[in-house]
């Protein structure tokens, strides 16, 4: 059977080692937006901090076959002109008392007034740009019921997360620079964008949902929300109240961001000797993000000194929702299996998901079979 995989993320990836398929990816390397790169001596992610959280022994016996890793003990806080630890709430839950349709409900629901005003009102605003007053709630990561949160232990390759993708993908049939323009699913036929076609008898995208149903004109009966995010990472050299923390939530920031990652917390070796290495996240659809003001602000707190490196990525996908009580996700995904093909990933599923339910997801894959 001649397995096509669209996508070179982690998913798709995992795809691709479990059933030996040939990857098609439209950028020019593997990984997606979970992968290191260098300047300068600065190790960076494209994505920002992506550490690996809730792994169970399937996926990290397989991360272990392609990278050592190290295992770390989350240190987060809030930042409210001081820091607090994460998470801000782990005493003040409320009992549930109704059926919230938004996040912002939900919040209000969860929590007191004052933790709302003080903290997840205007984080949430900042991390979902405005779309927390209006969407299901779907994606509660970053405001966990339980005390310790997600991810409260994780793991990251010591060699870097480039490490483990490149060794993951070494002798794999990737064709980079092959972005799909459309597909003809009655031929089970790709079309990219350089004029190449490809036929398949099996077909398994990792691409976005909504993406998908462009590609294989299904009408877009409502628009699926998300959010776009901005990553500014940093080199630098540390500041007198640099934190010790290895991120903190901000939900009070003149520039806009709602969250402030520092490498070298987690492993030194993502800075130089007596630098420090960091990111900053926006929400990209929230205002335009001013970098200068945010390096001015970081400076202003303490946080740090001279800056040696910053480089910005772009993520046009960041985060997923859906609008309240609708159903049209199920609807779409279905009408895709109909067609034949197999939706894996964070993107297709059109849900949150860590690097490890990713990988889980794609070594499934044999599993779920497309009609």
């Amino acid at each position: 059977m001649k397995t096509i995989i669209l996508g070179a993320g982690v998913t798709g990836l995992a795809v691709a080692y479990k059933t030996k398929g040939t990857i098609y990816e439209a950028e020019s390397s593997p990984g997606g937006i979970c992968m290191s790169y260098y300047i300068d001596g600065y190790r960076f992610e494209k994505g920002g901090g992506h550490w690996v959280f809730g792994v169970n022994d399937e996926v990290l016996k397989f991360i272990l076959k392609h990278a050592e890793v190290k295992f770390y003990d989350r240190m987060a806080g809030v930042y409210v002109n001081k820091i607090y630890p994460y998470p801000i709430q782990s005493y003040f839950e409320l009992p549930e008392t109704m059926n919230p349709d938004t996040i912002k409900e939900w919040l209000y629901q969860k929590f007191s007034h004052d933790l709302c005003r003080l903290f997840f009102y205007p984080f949430n605003e900042k991390y979902t740009s405005g779309l927390y007053n209006y969407v299901a709630p779907q994606d509660l990561y970053k405001n966990p019921i339980k005390s310790q949160g997600y991810n409260a232990r994780f793991l990251y390759p010591v060699l870097g997360l480039d490490h483990f993708i490149t060794k993951l993908s070494t002798g794999m049939d990737i064709h980079y620079n092959h972005k799909v323009v459309k597909i003809h699913p009655s031929i089970k036929q790709i079309t990219f964008a350089n004029g190449k076609t490809e036929t398949y008898d099996r077909l398994i995208s990792t691409l976005p949902l909504n993406t998908m149903c462009k590609l294989l004109d299904i009408p877009l009966a409502e628009e699926l929300p998300y959010t776009s995010n901005m990553v500014l990472n940093l080199g630098a050299t540390k500041g007198r109240n640099f934190p010790k923390e290895h991120w903190l939530y901000i939900p009070y920031s003149e520039s806009g961001f709602h969250r402030v990652g520092f490498y070298s917390n987690v492993e030194r070796s993502f800075a130089p000797k007596n630098r420090v290495g960091l990111y900053i996240e926006w929400s990209y659809l929230y205002g335009k993000p001013d970098i200068k003001r945010a390096i001015k602000e970081l400076k202003d707190w303490g946080f740090i000194k001279k800056v040696d490196v910053e480089h910005v990525n772009k993520i046009e996908i960041a985060y997923t929702y859906l609008w309240p009580k609708s159903a049209h996700r199920t609807k779409f995904l279905e009408k895709i299996t109909e067609l034949g093909i197999t939706m894996l990933g964070r993107y297709a599923q059109w849900r949150f998901q860590g690097i490890a339910e990713s990988l889980q997801e794609g070594l499934n894959a044999v599993n779920n079979n497309s009609k």
